[in-house]
């Protein structure tokens, strides 16, 4: 710290003290503001005057204080949720500094560059997003004049939203106890499980996650979707995938209209107990 006297006078000499005590020898008036050069040391400064002819002495007007300050320290970053879903905002906090918050970063390159949130100057605690990325954050504190100093980092996992996708069959329709395999497709997210509908209204769980799903040998049409989850978002259903089973073929009996006939004449063959088409 610098420390000076203005309206110094020719013939007088100002003695620099610390606590009462000298420090540094005199300095001669000049008529004009005299500096006593920069001090460090903690203590109040005063100046004292001695007339070069008389010895008379006066303390001059006005003190200087030298002080401490704590060196700045950045604290710890820490984050309400890890792990949120995206579009939604993240709760910063900072505790542990020294200093006031001159400003909260962010990354999202893995630090390679980091970008100021605006107004977040001077607040240990801020909501800022919503994101819809994987997301670092870090607090900038400064003490002081010291030099600025860097809280620790702290990141959050921004999963996307859920999407179910849609469930597709390798067979739309199949014969009674007969199989198909229902594939999952532009789903975000993991499946939780199947779930399975004799009318797409009221739904049952399939316990298996496969993609695809064996749809096993149903005996009825049924529908298929799959319920899906990204991270901790809320859970998607997919479009379902209608598979129409047919029953079984059955040949049936054939009955003529007459058992017997004569050459060169005709009867009628009935079919009957058939399941499906004559083809």
């Amino acid at each position: 710290m610098a420390i000076g006297l203005s309206g110094s006078q020719s013939g007088v000499n100002y003695q620099l003290q610390k606590n009462g005590a000298n420090s540094g020898s005199a300095v001669v008036g000049t008529d004009s503001t005299i500096s006593f050069g920069n001090k460090i040391f903690i203590g109040t400064y005063t100046v004292v005057a001695t007339d070069v002819l008389s010895g008379d002495t006066a303390n001059m007007n006005g003190s200087a204080t030298v002080t401490t300050i704590p060196a700045s320290v950045g604290g710890t970053a820490s984050i309400g949720a890890g792990t949120i879903c995206s579009g939604t905002p993240a709760t910063l906090h900072l505790t542990g500094q020294t200093g006031t918050v001159a400003g909260w970063q962010y990354t999202i390159n893995d630090g390679d560059t980091w970008t100021t949130i605006p107004d977040s100057a001077g607040k240990d605690s801020l909501d800022f997003g919503p994101l819809t990325t994987t997301t670092y954050f870090q607090a900038l504190v400064s003490n002081g004049g010291c030099a600025p100093a860097d809280s620790s980092i702290v990141g959050v996992t921004v999963y996307p939203a859920s999407a179910g996708g849609t469930a597709t069959p390798t067979a739309s329709a199949v014969c009674s106890g007969s199989s198909t395999l229902i594939t999952l497709g532009s789903q975000t997210g993991s499946i939780l499980r199947w779930e399975v509908s004799p009318d797409g209204i009221t739904w049952t769980t399939n316990i298996s996650t496969a993609n695809p799903l064996n749809t096993g040998n149903p005996t009825a049409t049924k529908h298929f979707r799959a319920v899906v989850q990204s991270g901790l978002c809320s859970q998607a259903t997919s479009d379902p995938a209608v598979v129409t089973v047919s029953p079984a073929s059955v040949g049936g009996t054939t009955t003529p209209t007459a058992g017997t006939i004569c050459s060169g004449s005709s009867t009628t063959i009935i079919l009957t107990g058939q399941t499906g088409s004559v083809v």
